[in-house]
């Protein structure tokens, strides 16, 4: 008689070669004291073992047989015992062994059904169980340069066009064309980029968009002539709206609980970005000129280009198109860098489709398309008042006037005049640049908190308080002040929805969602200089009231989002018939 093991000492790895085992016994002892149950494992040393198991219940014989249980013929002999391929004993069989039981004859018994089959996990389940680690962190430094360099870029556009003004005798509605010419451009550039990314690949677009920044923000230095200024900073706008999918890709890869938090210290290096190219016009500006403040705005971009090598592509890329290996390939990858184990079981993929993140997507159904729409107005005013209040810091350092509320009657003279920035200008632009770090320290405090939607309500509510202020004469420290606080709390609601896009919609078209967005966001950048260069010349009330107006506004839209994503798992497909979007499916 062979020895008995104990019911529950079995691991699902045991080994039953035949060679090592012919027979085993396993007793369950965890049962009243009337009955008793043993399990007799058999196994032949080739291809095949039997089950047999026995229970007592006053006195009565119970028998159960499954036989003919395949084992893995390339991993030598070894038979498969585990919990998935095991069948409890119905506990109200007892009786005769002959008679059927659960419906099979003979005393024959397999698992009700087809049976669980293999464990499966999701990415979503793998990233969480490999947690936020050096991996991690080594991405987070990469796409820290990346949010500089798009931060860099676009406040690029504040010191450049007071400068080509002076330098190039330009007028007011020329300087506003430059910086429209860049939202401009990534208007069409965020969601074609963002449909390629759903199609290709984020690190693909992320490869290509680095390389095309840096190769066309260092031709616009060697521009001759404002044509070709707004050639090139248009394909760089192009290229800026790409940018964005790095943070798809990044949230990709952080574990739920600390997704928002982490989105949010990565938008600090935005600020930096910001902080970096003013210093560069405080400091170069003055004595080399403008091309050289060009030129060395787009350097940071070199680190990335140079660590591109050590991102990979997205498992939920991967696994919502249907390539397990591929996938399983990137979590091995950061299972080895941040020397944590993966889920044991199988990968779960989607099916692999051709048609990959389409505009109609956005529109399926009722709670899809009510989120896009409510989205699209509140990235609109957000971009809006937030480059707004950029420029007009510029603005109204640049004409020393403190009394922003006071109408003026300027007929073109005021229009027409050169007003370059002074090392004091640069100054206070730094200080209210440093304003968004507050801003963002406040979104990353509260985020998890209180949520998304009411991080981008109070943000946003402050923000229109103080942009009213402005209407009050005043000297230059309230000034900067005032402009400290709008600029901080809006970065910080810009920054949340920066987080709450990618978040609400599944991997299959979080890129596309996510660009389409941006873009749609930068019709508002593109507009503003329009109010902030040339409307506060000649009614500074109405300007102020617009941003101010826009702010409270959105409120009401923000609220009206259905889904708050706040420890929500990211969604890998949609189940138009669960309410869309809030019935997705995770990955």
């Amino acid at each position: 008689m062979e020895p008995f093991v104990e019911y529950g000492q079995l691991q699902d790895d045991t080994d039953f070669t035949g060679a090592n085992y012919h027979s085993m016994n396993v007793r369950n002892s965890n049962k009243p004291d009337n009955k008793q149950e043993t399990h007799s494992y058999h196994g032949d040393g080739g291809t095949r073992a039997s089950h047999q198991s026995s229970e007592s219940a006053n006195g009565t014989p119970a028998n159960e047989t499954i036989n003919g249980v395949q084992n893995d013929p390339q991993n030598n002999g070894q038979l498969d015992f585990s919990t998935n391929n095991s069948r409890q004993l119905d506990k109200g069989d007892s009786g005769d062994g002959d008679k059927p039981m659960n419906g099979l004859e003979g005393g024959q018994a397999t698992a009700e059904g087809p049976g669980p089959g293999p464990v499966e996990f999701t990415v979503e389940e793998a990233i969480d169980q490999l947690g936020f680690g050096r991996f991690q962190i080594q991405f987070t430094l990469i796409d820290s340069v990346l949010h500089m360099t798009e931060s860099g870029e676009l406040m690029l556009l504040s010191i450049l066009g007071p400068e080509l003004v002076c330098t190039w005798q330009l007028e007011h509605w020329q300087k506003a064309i430059i910086s429209t010419v860049v939202f401009f451009g990534y208007l069409l550039g965020a969601p074609l980029l963002g449909k390629f990314a759903d199609k290709f690949g984020r690190r693909k677009i992320l490869n290509i968009v680095g390389v095309c920044l840096f190769y066309y923000g260092v031709l616009t230095t060697f521009s001759p002539t404002l044509i070709w200024i707004i050639i090139l900073r248009g394909i760089v706008g192009a290229c800026i709206g790409g940018v964005g999918q790095v943070n798809v890709l990044y949230s990709e890869f952080l574990p739920s609980k600390v997704r928002g938090f982490w989105l949010t210290v990565v938008s600090f290096f935005w600020v930096i970005g910001a902080v970096y190219v003013t210093a560069v016009g405080l400091f170069v500006m003055p004595t080399l000129g403008w091309r050289y403040v060009v030129f060395i705005t787009g350097l940071p971009l070199l680190i990335y280009i140079a660590c591109t090598y050590i991102l990979p592509e997205s498992a939920h890329y991967y696994a919502a198109c249907g390539k397990r290996e591929e996938a399983m390939a990137t979590l091995k990858k950061v299972s080895e860098v941040n020397k944590k184990p993966l889920p044991e079981g199988t990968l779960k993929v989607g099916v692999q489709e051709d048609q990959r993140g389409t505009f109609r997507d956005l529109f399926q159904d009722k709670t899809t398309s009510f989120t896009t729409v409510l989205l699209v107005f509140i990235w609109f005013s957000m971009q809006f008042v937030y480059y707004g209040v950029i420029l007009l810091s510029s603005e109204l350092f640049a004409k020393g006037n403190v009394c922003a509320g006071k109408e003026q009657n300027s007929t073109g003279g005021c229009l027409e005049s050169c007003d370059s920035l002074t090392r004091a200008d640069y100054a206070s632009m730094i200080w209210t640049t440093l304003a968004e770090f507050p801003g963002m320290f406040v979104s990353l405090i509260i985020i998890d908190i209180i949520g998304r939607k009411k991080t981008m309500v109070v943000q946003s509510i402050i923000t229109g308080i103080f942009i009213f202020m402005l209407f009050m004469c005043t000297t230059r420290l309230w000034l900067t002040v005032y402009l400290f606080v709008a600029r901080g709390m809006i970065s910080g609601a810009l920054q949340t929805v920066h987080v709450y896009t990618p978040e609400v919609y599944p991997t299959h078209m979080r890129g596309l969602a996510y660009g389409t967005l941006k873009s749609m966001g930068k019709t508002g950048s593109m507009v503003t200089p329009f109010f902030a260069q040339m409307l506060l010349h000649t009614s500074p009330k109405l300007t102020l009231s617009v941003y101010a107006g826009l702010c409270f506004v959105s409120c009401i839209f923000i609220m009206l989002l259905p889904i708050e994503t706040k420890g929500r798992k990211l969604l890998s497909s949609v189940k138009t018939v669960d309410g869309g979007i809030s019935g997705n499916i995770q990955t």
